[in-house]
């Protein structure tokens, strides 16, 4: 039978949409079901010559009319929403969910399709039983017979068209396939179209049950009917029928095992002439059972091809591994000797260093006692300065204390200064009323000595008491000038005590990091003291692991000799495992 397959453009490039191309793949199937369904039924009715003409007339015209105006519309009905799908996976893609969407679709189109195909059939078995009755005027007994044969063959016209059109959606399904739908939904489901029982009833189980009973009416009415001398003739044709008719449905589904069975030579064979490394699969549809079972073969293929190529993969690091070990072995061999000499001097070396380590730990002892004198020394300045900060704080702050003595002294100078003006005025305003006392008495009796000598004696005691002022002015101002020097160089003092302070101060602080240096010093000396002890401790230890390992060293050449032999023998495994993999791949050629 030929292959049929959807193919989305022509040879001229030209768009074939999947609504037409089911439309015309199913026309040449009908016509062929209509002519073999029409003279499966008049076999199974007694008419005559010119009616089965006038019938076979109607019946090209109801066939007619079926396949090019009702055909259409029903097959773009049920094909437009494939149709648009399969557009978009020819030009855009599809991702993997809508792939697998489609795969249910295309895979259920067959049975839709065969559905419709029947249900035409039907509307025209009642045409043309409507036909026989009022314009061929056959009795209605006959003409229902005849329309129950039309209905039951109808069914070859529908299995027929299941055949091919699960033959071109096998074909989709399959590239719908190797680009890849959803794994968990195969798993789930098994398979998205019809199963082997189902299709073993289709074309086998409901054939023998039409066939048995319609031999059987044919035998009866051909029987019981008067006049009808060839009823027997009748009964063997119509069997006859029957077998041709049960054979074409059986050699249907034949054919629908031997693809399968094709699927499965043609993948086995493809797999056992692959001589490359590309990765051969079973072609799988997932429209039955047995394409379900393909998918697990592909699975395994793909599971054993990886576990050979990771062989492979170890198998090539071992060959890698097992080659450097040689060579690195070949090499420790050579050197085990000379790492045994250097072991030998390094045995010295210990030796020598040990020797050093005492020296350097007697050292050290006497760093931390220098150490140690440095930290008393420090503590005793650094006492002594610190008593002398205190000292000058007390001097800065008795100092400070003059200063505001004097100043108040200053003050209090002011106050007597202010005192001696008044009296230097009282003085004056005294002696100017002496003068005129004096003047008063020379004019009123000039015999009145006593008040004369009085005024002169008040005027004179007022002159020696301004010259006392003055003097006292002057003693003061002295005093003043002698008190702001003296503040002046208090000030000054003050500036140089505190300079004096802030360099204790720093003094105090360099004393403390030489304290904290010295006692780190110690410190870390006496850490050093432990190291060099603990290394002393470590090299004695040293010194006897490197005896061990000098007298394991000079065993090493025998287990480096034992190496390679072994190298040697994992190299002839890898060699045979490699040989192995390589048969798995030209096995078929093999055989």
């Amino acid at each position: 039978m030929k292959t049929f397959e959807y193919v989305p453009y022509d040879k001229k490039g030209k768009y074939v949409p999947f609504t037409r191309y089911a439309f015309f793949l199913g026309i040449i199937p009908n016509l062929i079901s209509v002519l073999l369904v029409f003279l499966y039924s008049v076999n199974f009715v007694n008419i005559d010559l010119k009616t089965m003409l006038l019938a076979s007339g109607w019946v090209v015209l109801i066939t007619a009319f079926g396949q090019m105006v009702a055909a259409p519309v029903t097959n773009k009905f049920i094909s437009q929403r494939i149709s648009t799908k399969l557009n978009l996976w020819s030009t855009v893609g599809l991702d993997e969910k809508e792939r697998t969407t489609l795969i249910k679709e295309v895979l259920r189109f067959p049975f839709i399709k065969s559905l419709e195909v029947y249900f035409h059939f039907f509307v025209c078995s009642i045409e043309l039983t409507v036909v026989m009755i009022f314009i061929l005027k056959v009795d209605a007994y006959t003409s229902g017979v005849m329309f129950i044969t039309l209905i039951a063959a109808s069914f070859l016209a529908m299995i027929l068209s299941l055949s091919v059109n699960e033959q071109v959606c096998s074909k989709i399904a399959i590239k719908l396939y190797d680009e890849g739908i959803d794994r968990k939904n195969i798993s789930e489901k098994k398979y998205f179209g019809m199963s082997l029982t189902f299709a073993f009833v289709l074309h086998i189980i409901v054939p023998i049950l039409f066939g048995a009973i319609f031999t059987v009416l044919t035998g009866m009415q051909s029987f019981y009917a008067e006049g009808d001398k060839n009823w027997f003739l009748r009964v063997i044709y119509v069997s006859i029928t029957d077998i041709v008719f049960f054979s074409v449905l059986t050699g249907l589904f034949f054919l629908k095992i031997r693809s399968y069975s094709g699927l499965m030579h043609d993948g086995l064979e493809a797999i056992s002439k692959n001589s490359s490394d590309k990765l051969t699969l079973f072609p799988v549809d997932l429209a039955t059972e047995f394409s379900y079972a393909l998918h697990l073969v592909n699975k395994t293929i793909i599971y054993f091809n990886s576990m050979m190529t990771k062989t492979a993969n170890i198998n090539e690091r071992i060959v890698s591994s097992a080659t450097n070990l040689s060579a690195v072995s070949k090499e420790t061999e050579s050197t085990a000797m000379e790492q045994s000499t250097s072991v030998e001097e390094i045995l010295a070396t210990m030796v020598n260093t040990e020797s050093l380590s005492h020296t350097i730990e007697s050292k050290i002892r006497e760093v931390i006692k220098v150490a140690q004198k440095t930290t008393e020394d420090v503590n005793t300045n650094f006492k002594n300065l610190h008593d002398n900060l205190n000292k000058m704080k007390e001097i800065t702050d008795s100092n400070q204390t003059t200063i505001l003595g004097i100043q108040s002294l200053c003050t209090k100078i002011n106050n007597v200064r202010d005192i001696v003006n008044l009296i230097d005025s009282v003085a004056e305003q005294t002696k100017i009323i002496a003068f005129n006392a004096e003047l008063e008495a020379s004019m009123i009796n000039s015999s009145d000595e006593s008040f004369h000598n009085v005024a002169i004696e008040i005027r004179t005691l007022a002159d020696k008491t301004m010259n006392l002022t003055k003097e006292i002015k002057e003693k003061i101002n002295e005093i003043q000038r002698a008190s702001e020097t003296l503040i002046l160089t208090s000030q000054n003092c003050t500036g140089k005590i505190k300079e004096g302070n802030a360099l204790t101060e720093r003094l105090e602080k360099k004393f403390h990091g030489i304290k904290f240096s010295a006692v780190t010093t110690a410190e870390d000396s006496q850490e050093i003291v432990d190291y060099v002890q603990e290394q002393t401790n470590s090299y004695n230890q040293l010194v006897s692991v490197l005896s061990q390992i000098n007298t394991g060293v000079k065993g090493f050449s025998e287990s480096s000799q034992l190496i390679t032999t072994t190298v040697a023998s994992l190299q002839n495994s890898a060699g045979y495992l490699r040989n192995l993999n390589k048969n798995f791949h030209s096995t078929g050629e093999s055989l």
